[in-house]
């Protein structure tokens, strides 16, 4: 979890609530798939006038710039007087467990399979989402979700938003980046074949994707295994 605290005394003094750099470091934070906290520090030195103007003013420019996190999480504090500083934590500890979150593959599809019926009463893409036939989560930390989807072009990116943020709100990934991984590929079903073929042929990629990313890590561990049994072997010759 990356914490960026914002400087109140300094914010009214150039009239600014968040600057540039400030801006280019949360995005730093959100690009190397990190949860975000914005911390308000002095916030006792605000009127009440004053911290509505700037509470109101911060959420525009952070929902503005950080579509990709949903709403970024706010805290006010203030250090010196040991405000704030337990709802800091609180807020530190449910990202954190956001960030570590995996959901079951059985839930992902069944909210996929309510999405797109609930897109075709409203027309809202209806098709995008009728292409999306499988998701599994294949890690953590970030959030990743792999999307099996016919056909060969590629998502509009509003659609990928909408996606996201759907995640994000069914399943509570508040406050921090998700990843979708889509595969692309010609269905059984527009090659003639029948919607269940459709189906078993995305799971059966899934299944096959998720094999090689543990036989890759049970790899790593066995090499890491087989070096500490040699380190240790030489320790024990000398």
């Amino acid at each position: 979890v990356g914490a960026l605290i914002l400087d109140c005394e300094n914010a009214l003094r150039t009239q600014r609530v968040i600057n540039h750099k400030e801006l280019t470091l949360a995005s730093h934070v959100i690009e190397e798939g990190r949860a975000l906290l914005i911390v308000v520090n002095k916030a006792d030195l605000l009127s009440p006038d004053q911290r509505e103007m700037f509470m109101s003013t911060l959420r525009k420019r952070l929902d503005e710039r950080f579509l990709s996190v949903g709403r970024v999480p706010i805290v006010e504090m203030s250090a010196l007087m040991g405000q704030g500083t337990e709802r800091m934590m609180d807020e530190v500890l449910r990202l954190s467990d956001d960030w570590n979150k995996r959901v079951e593959t059985g839930r992902l599809n069944r909210f996929m399979e309510k999405l797109a019926l609930r897109c075709i009463g409203s027309g809202q893409d209806a098709n995008a989402a009728e292409r999306v036939k499988y998701l599994t989560q294949v890690k953590a930390r970030p959030p990743t979700i792999a999307a099996f989807v016919t056909g060969s072009k590629p998502m509009a990116n509003n659609f990928v938003r909408f996606l996201e943020n759907q995640i994000r709100e069914v399943m509570g990934f508040h406050g921090v980046p998700i990843r979708i991984m889509f595969r692309y590929k010609e269905s059984a079903k527009a090659r003639g074949g029948s919607v269940r073929e459709a189906k078993l042929e995305a799971r059966n990629k899934a299944m096959h994707s998720l094999k090689d990313f543990f036989d890759n890590i049970d790899s790593k561990l066995a090499t890491e295994a087989a070096a500490n049994e040699v380190a240790q072997g030489r320790r024990k010759v000398g």
